[in-house]
């Protein structure tokens, strides 16, 4: 399981990330990622990073007004990969445009 150090890099590598980029689309797959929320929110979530906190091991990201709760899970991480490329049990995605 992620401990603090690896959720505060994920925080770090994520506002790195998303610099000089915004959200354009989201998508997930039918699973157990969304506990409290629905897909259909997720798939609204667009604009700039404006806000990446970690609380514990939860991550709080805000897109505009809107946001999400992430937490890695028992192996989780967040992967930065081209575009187009496949990552195996991949949850959730995000496209990126500058």
């Amino acid at each position: 399981m992620p401990e603090l150090p690896e959720v505060e890099i994920a925080r770090r590598s994520l506002v790195r990330w998303f610099d000089g980029h915004a959200l354009v689309r989201t998508e997930a797959t039918k699973t157990r990622t969304f506990r409290s929320g629905r897909a259909a929110e997720f798939a609204r979530l667009k604009g700039p990073l404006t806000r990446a906190e970690r609380r514990g091991k939860y991550l709080m990201l805000s897109f505009g007004d809107a946001g999400l709760m992430a937490h890695l899970g028992m192996t989780g991480k967040f992967v930065k990969r081209a575009a187009g490329a496949e990552e195996p049990y991949s949850r959730a995605r995000r496209a990126r445009q500058r």
